[in-house]
C-alpha cells in the first residue's frame, strides 16, 4: 500500500513520487490540512482557496485513471496513525519542502515516525543538486542539465484502495470550510494544472514579447510578465516543465526579440531555483537578520501604521495603489514589491520581519524561501554592503508617469491632474479629496535613515578596525515573481 502526500506539488504531470508509487501497487493520494500551519504561520485564505482549485482539478484527473484523492484535517502524525490503523504497513511518498522551521520540523517528525514504525519513507527532491553536504552553489550549466532530463510521466492507470480511513474525506467538499485566517480575493488567479498550462502557453505564444521592456510598469507588466509564480509556488506546474516548454518555443523558429525575452525569463527561472536552494543552506533567513548591523535602528509596528498599511492608506499614492492592488488581486510586479518593502523597512524604519509576515499572507505566489530572502535583501539585512533606499514619489513618477495605476486603485485621486497625482498634498483641493495626509515626509525620512546607516556603519568599522572607505559587494537583487 502506497500513500502520496501532497504539499506544494498539486499536479499530475512531472510528479515523480506519484509516478513511482503507482507503479508499485495500490496508491492513495492524500492532502492534509494541518491546523498548526494554517492557524499560526504566514498562510492565508487566498492560499487555501488556490490550493482547493488545484485539488478539485486533480481529483477529477485521478478519478479518470481509477484513482482517488483523499483529504484529511489534522497534524501529520495523527493522520499517519489513522493510515496505519486502516491499511497496516504502507509506504509514504512525498516531495521534501524547503521552508521555515515549522515546515522542516513537520517533515522531520514524519520521517522519524515512519522510521519508528518500521515503515518506508520515500522523500523526493524537486530541486536539482540538493544533496547532503551540498554547499549551496548551483551552476547554470548544471541546472540546465538537470532541467533537460525527461519529466516524470503521469500514471496511465491507478490502483486505488477500496476504503479510506474513517476521518478522511473523498474529494475536497468537506474541507472547504476549514478555518483559515484572511479574506477571499475576487480578482486573483485561479489555481490548477490546466490554468498553469494555459498561462504558460499564452506567455510563450505572445505575452512574452514585452517581458523585459515592461517589467517595471505596473499595468502593462500584469500582461507581459509570465504570471506563473503562483503555479510554481503551489506546484501546479513544475520548473522542469516550464523550462522544457520554453526551450521548445525558442527552438521553434520564433523571432530574435522573442528569443531574447524568453532567455531572460529562463535566467529568472534559474535564480528562482538558486534562491530556494540557498535558503535550505541558510535557515536563519526565515527567523532573524542574516546581517544584523542595523537592527537597532528599526521600530516595531504600531497600531496606527498597521491600520494605514492594511487599508492602503499611507498617504503615498504609489504605495497605496500597490497595497490595494495586492489586497485585491494577490499580485504586484517585482518593482512594486521592492518599493513597498523599501518603504516599510527604510522610509518608515519598520521591523522587516513583521513586514515579511504581513506581505506573505497577501502574495498569492508566496514561496517562503524566495519571499524571506528577498525581504532581507531589500531591507539591507541579508549581507553587508550598500543599501538602496527608494524615494516612493520619484519612483512612482518613473513607473507610472500618467498615474493610470494610481487612479485604478486609489479612486479618491481619479480627478487629480497628472502633475499632482504622485504628490496630491500639493493639489489646491487636496483636503476635499478624502485622501489621507502622508504618514511620513518620505524625502526627509529617507535622508534621515541614510544618515543613520552611514554613521552606524562608520561606528561599527571604527570599533572593528575596518578602513572606513572600504566597500563591500552589493547584494544581488532578484525578483519575487517571474
Amino acid at each position: 500500500m502506497n500513500v502520496v502526500w501532497l504539499k506544494r506539488d498539486i499536479r499530475l504531470a512531472d510528479h515523480q513520487p506519484l509516478s513511482d508509487a503507482c507503479r508499485f501497487g495500490e496508491t492513495l493520494v492524500l492532502y492534509i490540512a494541518e491546523p498548526s500551519l494554517w492557524n499560526t504561520g504566514d498562510l492565508s485564505r487566498r492560499h487555501f482557496d488556490f490550493i482547493l482549485n488545484g485539488l478539485a482539478e486533480l481529483a477529477h484527473k485521478l478519478e479518470d485513471r481509477g484513482g482517488k484523492l483523499a483529504c484529511a484535517v489534522g497534524e501529520v502524525e495523527e493522520v499517519l496513525e489513522q493510515l496505519l490503523h486502516t491499511y497496516g504497513a504502507f509506504s509514504l511518498y512525498t516531495y521534501e519542502e524547503i521552508g521555515p522551521p515549522i515546515i522542516e520540523e513537520r517533515d522531520a517528525n514524519a520521517a522519524r515516525w515512519m522510521g519508528e514504525k518500521g515503515l518506508s519513507y520515500c522523500p523526493y527532491f524537486e530541486l536539482p543538486a540538493f544533496q547532503k553536504g551540498w554547499e549551496g552553489k548551483l551552476s547554470r550549466k548544471k541546472w540546465e542539465l538537470e532541467m533537460q532530463k525527461p519529466c516524470a510521466q503521469p500514471p496511465g492507470r491507478i490502483l486505488s484502495p477500496d476504503v479510506v480511513p474513517k476521518r478522511f474525506y473523498s474529494g475536497i467538499e468537506r474541507i472547504k470550510g476549514f478555518p483559515v485566517k484572511g479574506d477571499e480575493i475576487r480578482f486573483g488567479q485561479n489555481g490548477g494544472e490546466n490554468e498553469a498550462t494555459d498561462t504558460l502557453d499564452s506567455f510563450l505564444k505572445d505575452r512574452c514579447i514585452n517581458y523585459i521592456d515592461r517589467h517595471q510598469k505596473p499595468i502593462p507588466s500584469s500582461l507581459s510578465s509570465s504570471r506563473l509564480s503562483p503555479y510554481l509556488s503551489w506546484g501546479n506546474i513544475s520548473v522542469k516543465t516550464v523550462y522544457q516548454k520554453t526551450k521548445e518555443a525558442i527552438a521553434g523558429g520564433i523571432e530574435e526579440n522573442q528569443t531574447n525575452q524568453l532567455e531572460a525569463f529562463l535566467s529568472k527561472l534559474y535564480l528562482h531555483h538558486q534562491t530556494i536552494l540557498n535558503a535550505k543552506n541558510m535557515p536563519m533567513v526565515f527567523e532573524r537578520s542574516v546581517h544584523s548591523t542595523f537592527d537597532s535602528l528599526k521600530d516595531e509596528w504600531d497600531a496606527e501604521f498597521s491600520r494605514r498599511w492594511e487599508s492602503g492608506k499611507t498617504g503615498i499614492p504609489i504605495i497605496d495603489a500597490a497595497l490595494r492592488c495586492l489586497i485585491q488581486t494577490g499580485w504586484i510586479n517585482s518593482s512594486l514589491r521592492t518599493l513597498v518593502v523599501s518603504f516599510a523597512s527604510h522610509t518608515l524604519r519598520k521591523d522587516w520581519q513583521r513586514t515579511a509576515r504581513e506581505l506573505a499572507g497577501l502574495f498569492l505566489d508566496y514561496q517562503p524561501a524566495i519571499h524571506y530572502t528577498q525581504v532581507q535583501k531589500i531591507s539591507g539585512t541579508f549581507k553587508d554592503g550598500p543599501i538602496k533606499v527608494h524615494n516612493p514619489i520619484r519612483f512612482g513618477k518613473e513607473i507610472d508617469p500618467d498615474g493610470a495605476f494610481v487612479r485604478r486603485y486609489v479612486p479618491e485621486l481619479k480627478n487629480v491632474p497628472d502633475k499632482y497625482i504622485h504628490e496630491p498634498w500639493l493639489y489646491p483641493g487636496f483636503y476635499s479629496l478624502g485622501y489621507p495626509v502622508p504618514a511620513v515626509d518620505a524625502v526627509q525620512a529617507n535622508k534621515k535613515i541614510n544618515e543613520l546607516y552611514r554613521s552606524h556603519r562608520q561606528e561599527e568599522k571604527r570599533v572593528q578596525g575596518t578602513p572606513a572607505g572600504k566597500k563591500t559587494e552589493d547584494a544581488e537583487q532578484l525578483y519575487f515573481d517571474l
